[in-house]
């Protein structure tokens, strides 16, 4: 195995699980309304396109390094549609602003 293989494998697959943060962001939140989902379907995508080049040359470099991509992305993907704004799971934190004002507004 090519040490510089393994380093561009390492790094693609640490990109891809960057995005495992931001699913964790939005979750904890329950928000994602800064957030388009088209970059992560194009991320998708591209995951899937470079896996079939991969599995069509036989590259295991390239399937590694995209995996993680073909997997997370659907995830980060699911999450921004569940917390987008308008829906039944979309939190604001408004409504956390308004009991800590009255909160406030009562000790005065």
């Amino acid at each position: 195995m090519n040490f510089f293989y393994l380093f561009i494998v390492f790094i693609s697959v640490l990109l891809y699980s960057s995005n495992i943060i931001q699913i964790w962001t939005i979750y904890n939140n329950k928000s994602s309304k800064n957030i388009t989902p088209i970059f992560t379907i194009l991320l998708f995508l591209n995951c899937c396109l470079w896996i079939i080049y991969g599995l069509q040359q036989d590259e295991k470099y390239v399937l590694l390094a995209n995996g993680a991509g073909a997997v997370v992305s659907p995830v980060l993907l699911y999450v921004i549609l569940r917390y987008r704004v308008g829906s039944k799971h979309y939190h604001d934190g408004l409504a956390d602003e308004k009991k800590c004002g009255a909160l406030v507004d009562k000790r005065k």
